[in-house]
């Protein structure tokens, strides 16, 4: 038991520690050191473990069995049409409402980490196939390693995604604003008014989505604001967040069904010639910092998306220790494979990036690796 939680599991060395829950696989908290050597928890997160089962903004917990949304819950696979659990206005969101996020994990512990077990059943939230899912994190010198895993009878589609929200600065400190990020990607998915891809793949140079070189999360913002007629939610002299106007907070035009703020896929640059994507290689794809307590933060992983989110829709969700998280209290960088690609077909310009179809005897493999440091 930790923190009132049970079956709850830590794991610490002498630069991390971290504890995890059962329910959900949910990274429950993550202290790591600022350039004073101070420790604080950097990830945002429930204040009871029972809110991991129902809550909807999936604080820390691996979702599946398909990350994102697949749109209207409906996909093709070998010529038949499968309906999945509708939980997002008129979508299916990683995996329907009792996805990978909302089961009680088993635990055991393993040499500087955990191992975490779930077994789904065919026919869940409209899915074919029974499948067996592992996740494993492991602590390695300034890194949290995380390895998940999945296994099933029937050919189905697996696409994990560990869903932290990360504030460098403390979980319960404000705005992520100020957070300088960094994305290794030239190209982005634009989406409709409920989130789906439209099926284009857009260059980010010159535009608000362009992290090509790190930049602070609130610059980018203001020029996204200023493309809406909003007003600007970020001051670059100050570096800090702005008191939200109500047109800030409401629908932001045609193109963005969602609050202000990001919550889009980003096509990673690849590993193979010419920057294509090819399965299985590692590499860097993000970078985070936070100027005021000098923490930074690296990911590493062998997908081809990341979804940059920003935590737009939360609203005073009441978090851990007294946390009350407001809008931008967090970031996600969520590795996964492109958003409503499930079966789509090989002409797509998603197609390069799109969801895995699992076979009998085939393991789907997802690795990421945040490594954190601090600036001198």
């Amino acid at each position: 038991t930790v923190n009132g939680n049970r079956l709850a599991y830590k794991v610490e060395s002498e630069r991390l520690s971290f504890v995890v829950l059962n329910r959900g696989a949910a990274i429950y908290s993550l202290h790591v050191p600022d350039k004073k050597g101070d420790k604080s928890d950097v990830v945002l997160g429930y204040a009871d473990q029972e809110r991991y089962k129902h809550g909807g903004a999936y604080f820390g917990v691996v979702v599946g069995r398909v990350a994102n949304r697949i749109e209207k819950g409906k996909f093709v696979l070998d010529g038949k049409e499968y309906s999945c659990t509708i939980n997002n206005g008129p979508n299916s969101l990683h995996g329907g409402e009792a996805g990978f996020g909302q089961k009680e994990w088993t635990c055991k512990p393993i040499k500087d980490g955990v191992e975490l077990c779930l077994r789904t059943f065919d026919g869940e939230e409209g899915y074919p196939g029974n499948v067996n899912a592992t996740v494993v994190y492991r602590i390695k010198g300034d890194s949290l390693k995380v390895e998940m895993k999945a296994c099933a009878d029937r050919r189905t589609p697996i696409n994990m995604a560990q869903h932290s929200y990360f504030n460098l600065a403390g979980h319960n400190s404000g705005t992520i604003l100020g957070h300088k990020v960094s994305l290794a990607a030239d190209t982005y998915l634009p989406v409709d008014n409920v989130s789906i891809p439209t099926g284009e793949v857009i260059p980010v140079q010159g535009t608000e989505m362009d992290f090509s070189e790190p930049v602070e999360i609130g610059v980018k913002m203001n020029e996204m604001a200023k493309k809406r007629g909003l007003n600007l939610p970020f001051d670059p002299i100050t570096n800090m967040a702005l008191e939200h106007a109500p047109e800030a907070t409401s629908p932001g035009g045609p193109q963005s069904g969602a609050p202000l703020g990001f919550d889009h896929n980003w096509c990673l640059k690849g590993c193979g010639p010419v920057g294509k994507f090819l399965r299985g290689g590692m590499r860097k794809v993000a970078t985070v910092e936070d100027p005021t307590t000098g923490r930074t933060m690296s990911v590493e992983t062998d997908q081809p998306g990341v979804q940059f989110y920003t935590g737009n829709f939360c609203d005073g969700i009441e978090g851990k220790d007294g946390a009350s998280y407001m809008q931008h209290a967090g970031l996600c960088l969520e590795t996964q494979a492109y958003p409503n690609s499930v079966g789509i077909d090989a002409s797509s310009a998603l197609f390069e990036g799109a969801c895995p179809i699992i076979e009998p005897g085939k393991d789907y493999k997802h690795t990421v690796v945040y490594k954190f440091g601090t600036t001198k």
